[in-house]
């Protein structure tokens, strides 16, 4: 692949978009890790995502 494809890869959904965990500030990488290491690799600086966003609930937390 040219260097252009490579790219144009990384950043496409291709079978399912790349789709990132968010608990508190930390992000973990649940679908699309291989993009996302090749956009990393590629040193892209904006990379689309998905965000799942988690808030802890400390009230329910002491609850239980």
């Amino acid at each position: 692949m040219t260097h252009e494809e490579l790219i144009e890869h990384a950043q496409s959904d291709y079978n399912e978009s790349r789709t990132v965990s968010k608990f508190g500030s930390l992000y973990f990488t649940t679908t699309g890790q291989h993009r996302m290491t090749l956009c990393k690799f590629l040193d892209l600086e904006k990379v689309t995502v998905q965000i799942n966003e988690y808030t802890f609930d400390q009230e329910k937390f002491n609850a239980y």
